[in-house]
């Protein structure tokens, strides 16, 4: 009866000439006949696609696509999922050897627990595992790596640890809606897909091993390599003395594929304490003490006892460049090369420059990029861009910095390629409305009447360029003040910060009927387009309004005043800034030069044009 059922197995191959006959025979040979093989290529270079063909003579329920561009590992599964036309969906690698019954058991499991409910279901098993030439070296992949996964509802341990491996998974046609399209911050298709699982739907788990598991030295996920390195517990524990550790999870994708669920699905309530909880183990913010107790609450690592132990002992002495982890650095580098290090005029960076004067050391200051992330919360989200400053700070214009003397002396004229970039990268900011958090939606297009108007932007109270930015405290009052003044037949609005909003501590002492506040968090570059005029103390929202061409008033000195591209209403205070510059000039020298980007799916250093492009195919609109 079952037989009748068509099953579609999705494999995707890469150069997988070696074993590639073993896999295909193991699935020809099911006890299951009713199959269709969706095998996706990523241009292989060798032998692979030959041998497919070879198949495909034989065998009319075999499908072969070549890819013609290499997509990666998930991708290239994410299209043989989408192609698989069955209900039922077992994913296939293309190097390990399926027991003849491994179709049969999954099918069977699957269709017994769908007559009591209508859900998402995923079925997966253990594992043995071979080596290069077929020989079990051992009988349990559950067993050998300390997987214990609750039968029931499992989430804190499918966060952390997961244990769902990709080729040994069937699901139904409605976890394949659920799970379609992959977001780009995916490293692992299994992962992805049991944790979606696990939320909405129901994850069977069989102690049956019907996959043998190959190990060896070409494995994405896991090769011979890395089964070895984990099993040395002692470099682990010598890594973590030495303080040369990183804890489980921290170096993924993982904080960024969390804040996208929960950003873009309607979640059980107790599920989203427990994403919110994994999030919190991830950010660099969350001290030791917390995370521990996330972690043994909601077991985000496996329940071994020697295991967690060793990595709660990690936890108190984790390697970390998080803000309270550079007092410790600090003073480290009191006895080692005195290079000193923290945030901007934040608690970290007045301590790092103590420290520079008071041992005669190099100071460096760190503080996000201009173009910063997907989300506004800082603490949950890893910034996209950073700078680094060795003579102060951009925000503070009581000082040189780095900004400055880039601004003050590089040569723009005689390097095309980066005002190429430049203007490339200006035109993508503009037409996608590309900002520094890129959390908020667009203003609506009928938000406002056929009127005249100028826009004043209130910034939140902790922004410490307001301290350091020469407003000659400068109220958001006296602002507003002259905006009425100069433009007496327009309405102005003011807009609030989005910190002042999500905190609701905006406060506003000045009443005229010709005032409106924009209390509702949107995209900044969407809202400046209905303005041609813009009043500021030293909000980056200023500059993005002299992108588009706007006029933009500053009662203070920002990053981008005294260079000749603002009405700057502070006067005597640009003595160190000698050069009259164009907009891309500025925008060269503090967005390309002085930044610092990198890629938030790779961890590795980037460019602008990546980062827009990145935040282009993330954000809502």
């Amino acid at each position: 009866m079952n037989n009748i059922v068509l099953i579609s197995i999705a494999m995707t191959t890469y150069n997988g000439e070696k074993y590639l006959k073993k896999q295909l025979d193991s699935i020809i040979t099911q006890t299951h006949k009713n199959i269709e093989i969706v095998i996706c290529d990523d241009c292989s270079t060798d032998n692979t696609v030959n041998i497919i063909k070879e198949y495909l003579k034989q065998f009319n329920f075999i499908k072969l696509y070549i890819n013609e561009k290499n997509l990666g590992y998930a991708r290239n599964f994410e299209k043989a999922i989408k192609l698989s036309s069955s209900k039922y969906i077992a994913l296939s690698d293309q190097d390990d050897i399926w027991e003849p019954q491994k179709l049969e058991l999954l099918l069977k499991n699957i269709q017994k627990e769908e007559n009591n409910i209508d859900l998402p279901l995923l079925i997966h098993s253990d594992l043995t595992m071979i080596n290069d030439e077929d020989k079990i070296f051992n009988t349990s992949y559950f067993k050998y790596r300390k997987y214990k996964l609750k039968k029931e509802k499992d989430l804190g341990h499918i966060l952390g640890p997961c244990g769902v491996m990709g080729n040994t998974i069937m699901f139904n046609k409605a976890l394949k809606e659920k799970i379609l399209p992959f977001p780009v911050y995916i490293e692992n298709h299994d992962y992805w897909i049991s944790l979606i699982n696990e939320i909405f739907g129901k994850r069977i788990t069989l102690d049956n091993k019907l996959v043998k598991y190959r190990i060896h030295t070409t494995n994405v996920s896991n090769n011979s390599k890395k089964i070895q390195n984990n099993k040395k517990l002692k470099n682990i524990i010598k890594s973590i003395l030495e303080r040369n550790f990183y804890l489980p999870y921290i170096k993924t994708n993982r904080l960024l594929l969390i804040s996208y669920i929960l950003k873009n699905y309607s979640l059980p309530k107790n599920d989203k304490i427990v994403l919110i909880k994994f999030q919190e183990y991830l950010s660099k913010e969350t001290s030791s003490i917390k995370k521990i107790y996330n972690v043994i609450k909601y077991s985000f690592y496996k329940r071994d006892f020697f295991y967690r132990i060793i990595f709660i002992l990690g936890l108190l002495l984790k390697k970390d460049i998080s803000k309270k982890n550079f007092y410790i650095y600090n003073i480290s580098q009191i006895f080692k090369s005195k290079n000193f290090k923290g945030w901007g005029k934040k608690p970290t960076g007045k301590f790092a420059y103590f420290c520079s004067k008071l041992f005669n050391g190099k100071l460096t200051l760190l503080e996000d990029g201009f173009i910063r992330s997907t989300e506004l919360d800082k603490s949950l989200i890893p910034s996209f861009s950073t700078v680094k400053d060795k003579l102060g700070i951009y925000y503070d214009a009581t000082k040189p910095s780095d900004l400055e003397v880039i601004l003050n002396t590089y040569d723009f004229k005689n390097n095309p390629k980066i005002i190429e970039e430049a203007r490339e990268a200006i035109d993508l900011i503009l037409e996608h409305n590309i900002s520094k958090y890129n959390h908020s939606e667009n203003i609506s297009k009928d938000y406002f009447n056929d009127e005249k108007k100028v826009l004043v932007i209130a910034q939140a109270k902790n922004d410490q360029s307001l301290k350091y930015g020469l407003t000659n405290n400068t109220t958001l009052e006296d602002i507003v003040s002259v905006a009425i003044n100069e433009n007496p037949d327009s309405i102005v609005y003011i807009k609030v910060h989005p910190d002042e909003i999500q905190k609701n501590s905006f406060e506003f002492h000045f009443h005229n009927k010709r005032c409106k506040i924009i209390d509702k968090d949107v995209n900044s570059i969407s809202l400046l387009k209905y303005f041609e005029k813009v009043y500021t103390r030293t909000s980056q929202m200023g500059f993005e309004a002299v992108l588009l061409g706007k006029e933009c008033i500053c009662f203070g000195v920002p990053f981008y005043a005294g260079w000749g591209i603002t009405d700057d209403r502070v006067k005597n205070v640009f003595k160190r800034r000698k050069r009259k510059l164009s907009v891309e000039e500025v925008f060269i020298g503090s967005y390309i030069l002085y930044s610092n980007y990198k890629n938030p799916c790779t961890n590795k250093k980037s460019n602008i044009l990546d980062i827009i492009n990145y935040i282009i195919s993330n954000k809502k609109n």
